[in-house]
């Protein structure tokens, strides 16, 4: 690597942060005990419950960003 290079937003900001996030996600209560195989059952079925119906209104915003977008850029399209 040159002497010269010049660290970007990733390795600057970025990559520190996503350090210092995962560093701190962690030390929380659930996930010590998921990795200790300590964590209720009942806690489990509910976190991936939640995590399944956050994932399935993503996917739905995501693919109604896309739909209008692939509409704009169609109409835009035929403008021309």
């Amino acid at each position: 690597m040159e002497d010269n290079y010049k660290m970007g937003f990733y390795e600057d900001k970025l990559y520190p942060m996503t350090i210092k996030t995962v560093e701190m996600e962690a030390e929380t209560p659930y996930l010590k005990q998921v990795v200790e195989g300590t964590l209720p059952i009942e806690k489990f079925k509910f976190q991936v419950k939640q995590n399944y119906n956050y994932l399935i209104e993503y996917a739905k915003a995501w693919a109604i960003g896309l739909f209008s977008n692939l509409k704009m850029s169609l109409k835009e399209a035929l403008d021309k």
